[in-house]
């Protein structure tokens, strides 16, 4: 009988923190093409993250991003499709906000095209592609030269990843939108020797083709 009171307060405080960690669905609309955010926040806390997270294109929910949350940051396995065949464009896990381990890259058809460990920062595995053999306009102090290169940029996941940032991003005009008006933009930058972009500005303005 004298074990019976700290049974009790161990099963309440179970209790109490199963409560507190309750959560509940948030959904917003975000980007471009109307996509739709879809994730778990704690219910007494809704600024913090925590549980599945799903991101989808309004026309037809497909799923072009799933992942999970912990504490407000992304945890375990994310999972990046192509938006356009459906397939996973890139895979792998995040700790404490930060992609670790191994992660793979896939093309439009779902084929391997890139591996790369983030713990050992090392390019594992690399498909050729047109972009490895193609020339670059390289700054060597005042002259920009064009010329290939021994070690072209590899942009992992290839082109199928590299669209994905922009469409969250980009914003159509409303009156193009509403008047059915399309167009091509041109957008240049630089890639400098760590391999990070900068000078981002938009090289040739909308054209439009409709």
């Amino acid at each position: 009988m004298k074990k019976c009171p700290l049974v009790f307060i161990v099963l309440l405080a179970l209790t109490q923190a199963a409560f507190s960690q309750r959560k509940k669905v948030v959904q917003n609309e975000a980007g471009l093409y109307n996509l739709i955010e879809q994730y778990q926040v704690l219910s007494k806390e809704p600024s913090i993250r925590q549980g599945y997270y799903q991101l989808r294109l309004k026309y037809d929910g497909r799923i072009i991003v799933k992942g999970y949350y912990k504490n407000n940051q992304k945890d375990s396995v994310w999972t990046y499709y192509d938006y356009k065949h459906r397939k996973p464009s890139q895979e792998g896990r995040y700790r404490n906000d930060k992609k670790v381990g191994i992660w793979n890259f896939y093309d439009f058809g779902g084929k391997l095209v890139d591996s790369y460990d983030y713990d050992q920062h090392r390019l594992l595995q690399h498909l050729l592609t047109k972009m490895d053999s193609a020339q670059y306009l390289v700054i060597t102090g005042r002259d920009t030269v064009k010329m290939k290169l021994t070690s072209p940029p590899v942009y992992l996941g290839g082109a199928g990843i590299m669209l994905l940032r922009p469409i969250q991003l980009m914003r159509y005009p409303k009156d193009a939108r509403e008047n059915n008006i399309q167009g091509r933009v041109v957008v240049a930058f630089t890639i400098d020797t760590n391999g990070d972009m900068k000078d981002l500005h938009v090289e040739q303005p909308c054209i439009s083709v409709t």
